[in-house]
């Protein structure tokens, strides 16, 4: 998530005046509301449909991906979890 805006941001020569950052997409989705700003989240399920007074901006093609990690309680790689990343780069990969 942030490290992508960060990069489309500094592609496209934005340098906003932040003065506020949490990662809370339906809490940022209320500030956009209330008046306090914008916001770039991702457009899920979680906040459609939008309230009223807030409307979505695409921002093209080049914010398309999304980081993703397997996490573990044990700190060796436990079999499911390995099983699971093979799926995963299996799926990637098509």
């Amino acid at each position: 998530g942030g490290r992508q805006v960060d990069r489309f941001l500094k592609e496209n020569g934005l340098q906003p005046d932040e003065w506020l950052e949490m990662d809370d997409v339906q809490a940022l989705v209320t500030c956009v509301q209330k008046g306090l700003g914008v916001a770039i989240v991702p457009l899920t399920e979680a906040v459609l449909p939008l309230p009223e007074g807030v409307r979505s901006v695409a921002l093209g093609a080049s914010v398309t991906g999304r980081e993703i990690g397997i996490m573990s309680r044990n700190v060796a790689a436990s079999e499911p979890s390995v099983a699971m990343a093979r799926l995963l780069l299996e799926a990637v990969r098509g």
